[in-house]
């Protein structure tokens, strides 16, 4: 597996269930945009991929956020920063954002992350035309004090080096982070918005593993403002919280969500499904949400808020 750059990034990724001022947002709407992961199954080889780029931007997308970057190589499922950011465009779209995983956040052992690997990191992103170097996932081993200020320390160092290039560093959630208890009760998500400050790391936040973790967003949104810059929007089974489905199909109440983007600070969002259900594909799950992209979301921010 090692030697098929392909199947050794989906392999590593497939643990993953997958900077403005304060206040500042887009002046335009923010475009529609997905994150690359939800169609995984669709990426085999680049014949492929092009043609799953060509099924996507037939939808509406014009922003994909990337996945599958490999440190050894430094490219994405194989395929180097400017072919995809060529193959992209050919289809209408371009990649603002992109989720970069450190080796050590994959192993079971919490110590220092490798800052060597972050000027590599930051070349394949600028190869690709991204913004946004986001480091999205850590191991159970990891989700505890030390392992958050690991993290912390590392992608604070990202920040550093990413706005000396005139690009920023992000940090993405999942529900633990609301879990975790800290030594002084705080969660980690608390802890790495602390230790994480504003003029260094933007938050890219999921709602759907906020709302999973019983927490409002909006209540995050009010203690923090304008953090939030980019959104991973992906919806609850009505019955079931474990599962996912086509947004606009489940339980969360985007629109209540949306309305709040400006406290948030957001300005771009991701529709994104780690899973379909079964009997369904992934193009066909992303193809019901971005129907309600266009039907719901675009329409909201669009309007300016109160």
């Amino acid at each position: 597996m090692k030697n098929d750059p392909i199947l050794f990034a989906l392999a590593m990724l497939a643990v993953v269930a997958c900077s403005a001022p304060v206040g500042e947002s887009a002046e335009a709407p923010a475009e529609l945009g997905y994150q690359v992961y939800t169609i995984r199954e669709n990426l085999s080889d680049s014949s492929n991929i092009y043609a799953a780029l060509g099924q996507t931007g037939e939808m509406g997308f014009t922003l994909a956020e990337s996945f599958g970057w490999n440190p050894m190589d430094n490219k994405f499922l194989g395929i180097s920063g400017a072919s995809w950011k060529s193959m992209l465009h050919d289809h209408g779209q371009t990649s603002i954002s992109g989720h970069y995983m450190p080796f050590e956040l994959l192993g079971n052992e919490v110590k220092a992350i490798d800052t060597a690997i972050i000027p590599g990191m930051l070349d394949a992103a600028a190869a690709m035309g991204q913004h946004w170097v986001i480091v999205p996932w850590m191991m159970p081993e990891w989700r505890n004090e030390a392992g958050a200020a690991e993290v912390a320390t590392f992608v604070n160092a990202l920040g550093r080096q990413a706005n000396a290039r005139g690009m920023r560093a992000g940090y993405h959630n999942h529900d633990f982070e609301f879990l975790t208890a800290m030594a002084d009760g705080r969660t980690m998500y608390d802890y790495l918005l602390a230790h994480c400050p504003r003029e260094l790391v933007d938050f890219e936040m999921d709602l759907y593993w906020v709302s999973k973790a019983g927490h409002d967003p909006l209540t995050w949104f009010a203690q923090h403002p304008g953090r939030f810059v980019l959104w991973h929007v992906k919806d609850m089974d009505p019955i079931d919280s474990v599962l996912q489905v086509p947004v606009g199909q489940g339980q969360i109440d985007w629109l209540r969500i949306f309305a709040a983007r400006e406290q948030a600070g957001m300005q771009h969002y991701f529709l994104e499904q780690d899973e379909c259900q079964a009997g369904q594909t992934a193009m066909e799950c992303l193809k019901a949400s971005s129907e309600y992209g266009k039907a719901a979301l675009q329409p909201a921010v669009a309007v300016k808020p109160e």
